[in-house]
């Protein structure tokens, strides 16, 4: 793939992809002349890997806000992390490539909200507490159905208990699976 400049968002998880790939056959990452525009503008995004046999999670990284000056850094960032450093799983290898899908989710920006306002389907949750913990859950996770699994495991994730004190941010996304 020499020329992406006729690519659009829908073809993020192929680019994710391709990050990886190339990672894994030279130890460098992809070039292009030139980037669609939309790869050239700040934007926050998880990249996440699945098994194709049992749709398993098999690495998950990402940014809340941009930390990259373009979403074509950030997806790099991401994908190589999500691939490689994700501490729950041991790094890809080239042979498990062809094995997993990818997808990736675009994040809005996070805004305070209540218990009441969680919609798990429909919106990624934050909890954070004062001293900086946080625990963040994409939305529309297989198996988690209501407010209160989301805020436990997002909990969980952010090692807060239960009885202490945080803030919660909802944010929602824009999700693309690569086509298996």
């Amino acid at each position: 793939m020499k020329d992406i400049s006729s690519l659009s968002q829908k073809d993020l998880p192929k680019l994710a992809r391709l990050v990886v790939k190339t990672f894994l056959q030279k130890q460098s990452l992809p070039s292009f002349a030139k980037l669609p525009p939309f790869l050239r503008k700040p934007k926050a995004c998880f990249v996440s890997l699945h098994h194709k046999r049992n749709n398993d999670l098999r690495g998950c990284i990402g940014t809340i806000f941009p930390v990259k000056k373009t979403l074509w850094e950030e997806l790099c960032q991401n994908a190589l992390c999500a691939a490689f450093s994700d501490p729950r799983f041991p790094p890809l290898s080239e042979a498990e490539l062809s094995e997993v899908k990818f997808s990736v989710d675009l994040l809005s920006s996070p805004q305070k909200t209540k218990f009441s306002k969680l919609n798990p389907k429909k919106l990624g949750l934050i909890a954070k507490t004062p001293d900086g913990r946080m625990g963040l859950l994409l939305p529309d996770i297989e198996g988690i159905k209501t407010p209160h699994q989301q805020l436990s495991i997002c909990l969980k994730k952010g090692k807060i208990g239960p009885k202490e004190k945080y803030d919660l941010y909802v944010f929602k996304t824009q999700r693309y699976k690569e086509k298996e």
